[in-house]
C-alpha cells in the first residue's frame, strides 16, 4: 500500500500543520495594476449567491472581519476576507502565533470556478491592502499551506514578503510548534 506524503507525515508526526507565512507592509497607496472599481467591501456573502464555494464561506463574516468582493456584471466572482483582533485570536488556526494590534490576516481568497484564470485573485490581493490601510492597518499577514503553489505564487507576485514557516507536529499526541524566520 502506497501512502500519500500527507498520510505518511501523519503516521509519524500525528496531526500536523505546515504553513508558509507572508507579510505586506501597508503604504496607503493603491497598486496601479489593480482594478479597484470592480472591488467592493462586503460584510457577508450576499443571500443571492448560488456558488457552493462561496456559500461554504459564510462563516467568515462577523465582528473584527472585513470581506471584499470582486464583482463582474453585478455577480460576486471572487472574495478575499481578513480577520483581526479577537476574531483572529480565538480562531484556533495557528496556536502560539498572535497578530500585532495594527495588523490583520487574510483568512481566505476564493474565485468562483467559472471566473478562474482571469487574474481575479491577483487583482484582489493587490487592491484590498489599500482598503485595509484606509481602515488603519499597517501590516497584513497571510498563511498558506506549504504545498499550495498557486497561492504562494499569487502572494509573491503581488508584493507580499515571505517571512517564515509555521510547523506544528504532535507525535504521541504532544504538540511541538516551530516557527522559522523567512529569508
Amino acid at each position: 500500500m502506497k501512502l500519500s506524503p500527507g498520510k505518511l507525515v501523519r503516521s509519524v508526526a500525528g496531526d500536523y500543520q505546515y504553513w508558509k507565512l507572508f507579510r505586506l507592509r501597508l503604504t496607503g497607496q493603491v497598486d496601479p495594476g489593480s482594478d479597484r472599481a470592480m472591488i467592493e467591501p462586503i460584510s457577508k456573502i450576499p443571500a443571492t449567491v448560488v456558488d457552493e464555494g462561496l456559500r461554504g464561506r459564510e462563516y467568515l463574516h462577523g465582528d473584527e472581519s472585513q470581506g471584499f468582493g470582486y464583482f463582474i456584471d453585478g455577480e460576486l466572482a471572487a472574495i478575499q476576507w481578513y480577520w483581526w483582533g479577537g476574531r483572529y485570536a480565538f480562531s484556533g488556526r495557528l496556536p502560539g502565533w498572535h497578530l500585532p494590534t495594527d495588523a490583520a490576516k487574510s483568512v481566505d481568497l476564493y474565485t468562483v470556478p467559472k471566473y478562474r484564470g482571469r487574474g481575479l485573485a491577483v487583482q484582489l490581493k493587490r487592491a484590498t491592502p489599500s482598503f485595509m490601510s484606509e481602515m488603519g492597518f499597517l501590516r497584513l499577514y497571510s498563511r498558506i499551506w506549504h504545498s499550495h503553489q498557486e497561492s504562494i505564487h499569487i502572494s509573491l507576485k503581488t508584493g507580499w514578503e515571505y517571512v517564515g514557516t509555521y510547523l506544528s507536529i504532535a507525535p504521541l499526541g504532544t504538540p511541538i510548534r516551530i516557527r522559522t524566520p523567512g529569508n
